[in-house]
């Protein structure tokens, strides 16, 4: 199985409250993750640091909040069953855990691009992205004079896909915001 075709929470699952959460104070709230699961969570401190517990359906399962050092400031990760701290986790068997304990593998990991059939799903697969990131930015493509992250991530998922008149437009478009 792939990590796309399960169930994930990850930090921007918790939108605004995830602000409060890093910030240390107790949360309790509610959102979809599909239409027919609501997840409730609520935070509490204990000694160890912040546990998040997860509500869905008749389930509940306690995962500890990590924090990891960066030089811009502190990141806030999971920490699985397994010790192991990720960005997301993945329901697996009514359990939210992390990719390696799920034994999940990313659907691009799956293709062999050297061979004929593989490089065209490979293509596919990145022009299906592309497409994604595009519906997502709409006309966000530019900030300040510099293109947005979302941008740059639409122009590598061109790339790989090899639709070459999309990126030879976006890096025009770059190229004269740049000059400005």
């Amino acid at each position: 199985m792939t990590t796309e075709s399960y169930l994930s929470i990850s930090p921007k699952t918790f939108g605004k409250d995830w602000d409060c959460i890093k910030n240390g104070k107790e949360v309790d709230g509610e959102t979809n993750l599909t239409s027919k699961l609501p997840l409730g969570y609520w935070t509490e401190k204990n000694g160890l640091g912040t546990k998040l517990t997860l509500s869905f359906g008749p389930e509940t399962q306690n995962i500890i909040l990590s924090q990891k050092e960066l030089p811009y400031g502190t990141r806030f990760l999971f920490t699985c069953e397994c010790g192991k701290t990720c960005n997301n986790l993945y329901l697996h068997k009514n359990k939210w855990r992390c990719g390696k304990c799920a034994g999940l593998k990313y659907e691009s990991s799956r293709i062999n691009r050297h061979s004929t059939i593989g490089s065209i799903l490979y293509r596919a697969m990145w022009a299906n992205k592309a497409t994604d990131i595009n519906e997502v930015i709409g006309r966000h493509k530019i900030y300040r004079n510099k293109p947005t992250r979302k941008f740059k991530s639409f122009i590598k998922a061109a790339t790989k896909a090899c639709l070459d008149s999309h990126v030879r437009a976006a890096n025009m478009l770059v190229s004269l915001v740049g000059s400005l």
